[in-house]
């Protein structure tokens, strides 16, 4: 199972092009370090402290207005959902 997310994790974005940048660094002659300088940097930008450090500000700025509707409604974006569950349709676990 580890195995299976570790590898997973390297097919979507960002884990792809940091991927791509550590093959480019294996497979080239010059600039090794170049590659897996971006790629270091890239897995950083990507990683839960920087999403920290650029979101705070954003989430301590936010103003929310006094007049909400009360009939207002929220959508979720989530991970999906499970059809033909035992209950029905239900959402994923990753939702």
């Amino acid at each position: 199972m580890f195995l299976q997310k570790t590898i997973g994790a390297f097919l979507v974005t960002p884990g792809i092009f940091i991927l791509i940048l550590l093959l480019s660094a294996v497979f080239s002659r010059k600039g090794r370090w170049l590659f897996v300088l971006l790629a270091t940097f890239l897995y950083v930008l990507s990683s839960y402290p920087a999403e920290f450090l650029f979101l705070r500000p954003l989430e301590e700025d936010l103003i929310v207005p006094d007049g909400l509707p009360q009939n207002g409604v929220i959508v979720i974006l989530g991970g999906g959902v499970e059809r033909n569950t035992k209950t029905g349709d239900s959402l994923s676990d990753s939702t």
